[in-house]
């Protein structure tokens, strides 16, 4: 026959009435359940590594096809040379009004 375990908040409460008359602090306390884990051979469950899960090749195909459809439209412009100039109109043309452009060089 297996005994049940008494609750483990009722359990606190009788820790509680043991531990009031020494006042004790966070450190005090972390050290007197370490050294009760200790004693009881008691250590954390190892927790199982998982892999992270991955798109399938259709649904990675799916997404980059509707981020492409979005944005991908708004991204495309006419090669600018900035030092000739060549396709400067048409490039001021295709840019999208909310993204901005920046001069390097």
């Amino acid at each position: 026959m297996t005994r049940s375990q008494t609750p483990p908040k009722q359990m606190a409460k009788k820790l509680v009435r043991l531990l009031r008359v020494e006042r004790p602090d966070y450190q005090y306390l972390k050290k007197v359940f370490q050294h009760t884990r200790s004693i009881l051979a008691i250590s954390p469950a190892k927790m199982q590594k998982r892999l992270p899960e991955l798109l399938t090749d259709h649904e990675l195909v799916g997404f980059y096809e509707a981020v492409w459809q979005k944005v991908g439209l708004q991204l495309q412009g006419v090669r600018f040379d900035p030092v000739t100039g060549e396709g400067r109109d048409a490039f001021i043309e295709q840019r999208p009004k909310r993204l901005s452009v920046w001069h390097l060089g």
